[in-house]
């Protein structure tokens, strides 16, 4: 049987910080024309392609649409189909904030929603397909090949206040892993092949001398908050490979991985930023993953110097790695991380969309303050409805919410500063408290039905 081919570009950055000139298809063509030669006597057919994540440099919408062409280009030239491309997000591909400009600089926070509609957008472009819940990862699967590939979100908390800090959630990898028992292993007469793919590392990644030598508001730093929880969930569900970017670091980890009884880790370089932001370097990855007797996976590992004589020229490095049999798992292994975490990822979440509706709120144009109004009234309507003050029907809460802050502009500068703070502070239910106390002492409560 032919080995399972899978190619791996991370850290793209389109954008601002690319290593390639203006033009949205030269961009494209030129990567894609590179990684063709790269190939040589190599096959150009690929059962999966995987952007693990900075598909941007500033998570602009030019940034994604080169990369919408660099899909195009992969399926034009008949190398995967479009069910066969997975793409996870990166932290450059989720915005921090308003954005001022495509150079990076940033002001006022963003609700979760915001912050992900430009991937949300293209990766329906790419994909044909929508993202399903709340969260960004996906699950593909092969049933003629029986392997399946996670790719797992690791930007759930990713806003301006955590830049650098990667999560995943158990909860995450346990629902993948579930939907594939119930949809196909369950019925299988022998188990699949389990892989993961995911933008943060699992591991630090940080040399002490760069660190030292680096001045401490440049320093960069960067850790997978769960990482010990999802080490052992991928032991527990018996995935074989995480393939992961974000550093810029490519490591084939040959001595690590070849005596590993867990999963092997692979952690991949930046195929196109520019030279300063990889050192010099640009990397990526062809997987070919062998069954039989000895299961094994071959590893080819691709570089340029963007520093040597020719640094147009990429090399090529192979490794093989051995992978364990494939094996079933037990089901029966306690849950309690997604427990603990999933009620902390909701409070943390709940903490920044309150700070990005009270900047919309107090400080946005009319369409962030509309949201904002309306996102208010949202919450405030059932307790409202339960105190017999609205009926479900009636809409004139974001009038009188409106009317409140007219007369605190004009009246009551004291209570005005009350109301900001409450509004930009994690305590919701004061603030709801503060704004139906004063919409009944102002005489703008609606009455309820009869």
């Amino acid at each position: 049987m032919e080995p399972f081919r899978i190619l791996q570009l991370s850290d793209i950055h389109f954008g601002a910080r690319s290593h390639y000139g203006p033009g949205l298809d030269l961009r494209a063509y030129q990567l894609a024309d590179e990684i063709q030669a790269c190939l040589g006597d190599l096959p150009t057919s690929f059962d999966c392609v995987v952007f693990s994540g900075d598909l941007t440099c500033y998570g602009e919408e030019m940034g994604f649409r080169v990369s919408q062409r660099l899909a195009e280009q992969f399926v034009l030239r008949g190398w995967m189909r479009v069910e066969d491309l997975l793409i996870i997000p990166g932290n450059h591909d989720i915005l921090f904030g308003e954005r001022s400009d495509d150079a990076g600089s940033y002001h006022g926070p963003l609700m979760r929603e915001d912050r992900e509609s430009l991937y949300r957008k293209y990766y329906y472009l790419m994909t044909l397909r929508e993202l399903p819940g709340e969260c960004l990862g996906v699950l593909k699967m092969f049933p003629d090949r029986k392997i399946a590939i996670a790719g797992l979100d690791s930007c759930r908390i990713e806003s301006w206040e955590n830049a650098g800090f990667g999560y995943i959630g158990f909860d995450q990898l346990h629902r993948e892993m579930e939907d594939l028992w119930e949809r196909h292993e369950q019925s299988s007469a022998e188990p699949w092949r389990r892989l993961a793919f995911v933008h943060h590392h699992l591991d630090v990644m940080l040399w002490f001398d760069q660190a030292m030598a680096t001045p401490d508001w440049r320093r960069s730093i960067s850790i997978t908050l769960d990482a010990e929880d999802i080490l052992k969930g991928l032991a527990k569900y018996g995935v074989d490979f995480v393939g992961h970017g974000h550093m810029h670091r490519p490591d084939v980890r040959e001595e690590r991985n070849v005596h590993a009884g867990e999963a092997r880790i692979i952690s991949a370089g930046s195929v196109a930023v520019r030279a300063s932001d990889c050192g010099d370097l640009h990397q990526f990855y062809l997987f070919e993953l062998y069954e039989g007797p000895s299961p094994a996976m071959r590893v080819y590992d691709f570089r340029r110097n963007l520093q040597a004589s020719g640094s147009l020229h990429w090399t090529r490095r192979e490794h093989v790695l051995p992978l364990l049999p494939r094996r079933t798992y037990s089901r029966d292994f306690d849950v309690w991380a997604d427990f603990r975490d999933r009620k902390l990822r909701a409070e943390w979440n709940l903490h920044l969309d309150n700070r990005a509706l009270a900047h919309y709120y107090l400080r946005g144009g009319p369409a962030q303050r509309k949201k904002a109004i309306e996102e208010i009234s949202r919450r405030m309507r059932p307790v409202w409805v339960a105190r017999g003050k609205l009926h479900p029907d009636q809409v004139s809460l974001e009038k009188a919410l409106g009317r409140v802050e007219e007369y605190l502009l004009s009246h009551a500068p004291e209570a005005l500063k009350e109301y900001e703070s409450l509004l930009g502070s994690d305590d919701f239910q004061a603030f709801e408290q503060f704004i139906l106390q004063k919409i009944e002492d102002l005489g703008y409560d609606t009455p309820g039905p009869g």
